[in-house]
């Protein structure tokens, strides 16, 4: 049986494939391993990852004040949450007129200045390493 010219070369590009994952997969476990002997940075995101969720609640709970002092003195009936209290009529207008409002917020802007969305967001992360601009906020 007469073998092929190129069943030589088809034995040592395998062979230098096996070694580049080789070398590659051990490159790979060194860098990871380097990785984590690097407590600092992993210290820092877990600070500031606990930072941002105290200030998200602390944001969260302004906003929840904030609606049912407004509430409060708007739907003096049985309190801020007696929506159920409003006639048909004053519940469409106030769902209206606050789609209006933030339409109208929204026009103001140029075209190029109104994204906003997941999609916008995520883009962002791929692209610009996540830097959003303070017109988004």
């Amino acid at each position: 049986m007469r073998l092929s010219p190129f069943a030589h070369w088809s034995d040592a590009i395998k062979r230098l494939i096996t070694s580049i994952n080789t070398r590659s997969a051990r490159l790979h476990e060194l860098q990871q391993i380097k990785l984590a002997r690097q407590r600092d940075g992993l210290l820092l995101l877990s600070i500031l990852g606990i930072m941002t969720g105290v200030l998200a609640c602390l944001l969260i709970i302004a906003f929840h004040l904030a609606l049912d002092s407004d509430l409060g003195l708007r739907l003096t009936h049985s309190g801020a949450t007696s929506f159920f209290e409003l006639s048909p009529l004053e519940r469409f207008v106030l769902c209206v007129s606050g789609a209006l409002l933030i339409g109208g917020l929204l026009t103001l802007l140029a075209p190029a200045k109104r994204q906003t969305g997941i999609a916008y967001v995520l883009r962002r992360l791929e692209h610009q390493q996540g830097h959003l601009p303070i017109r988004n906020a």
